[in-house]
């Protein structure tokens, strides 16, 4: 089993002084029996934290693990990529300060901001449901073929 760097060290200058016991009890779920159960590699566990904690909108908690996730393989175009994919599925208004905590500890590693461009669609929306459905196709199938279409048919 990979072990997560700098995970329990970064929990430790925010607990330890005030709650000992709870940070016991935190690190030795999230680092170790958590870490024993989940067979994947230390940088899609990282991209998944980091996933889930804009989901939750736990930013609080998204300011300590983002600096572990880079830490442990995540580049920080990964990092922003988590962050800009969260847009579509959260809304721009629950990612926006994000956004802002992001770029502020890429800022503070010495990360020039704004990183280079990463896009593989243009604008033009024919484009990006192109590319949409190739990837889905290769993800999940031949029957993601049209779906897009399917589903505006559908509804409405």
């Amino acid at each position: 089993m990979e072990k997560i760097k700098n995970g329990v060290e970064i929990h430790e200058t925010a607990l330890k002084a005030t709650d000992p016991e709870v940070l016991e009890r935190i690190n030795h779920f999230t680092f170790e029996e958590v870490q024993k159960d989940i067979d994947l590699p230390v940088k899609t566990k990282m991209l998944s934290i980091l996933a889930y904690l804009l989901g939750m909108q736990a930013i609080g908690e998204y300011k300590l693990m983002l600096p572990v996730a880079l830490d442990n393989e995540v580049t920080p175009v990964e990092a922003k990529e988590v962050v800009y994919q969260a847009v579509d599925y959260l809304g721009l208004g629950r990612v926006f300060p994000f956004f802002k905590v992001t770029n502020k500890i890429l800022l503070d590693r010495g990360v020039k901001l704004p990183l280079e461009t990463q896009a593989t669609t243009s604008l033009d929306e024919q484009d990006r449901l192109a590319k949409s459905e190739e990837t889905q196709m290769r993800l999940f199938g031949p029957q993601m073929k049209n779906f897009a279409k399917k589903v505006l048919l559908i509804n409405g």
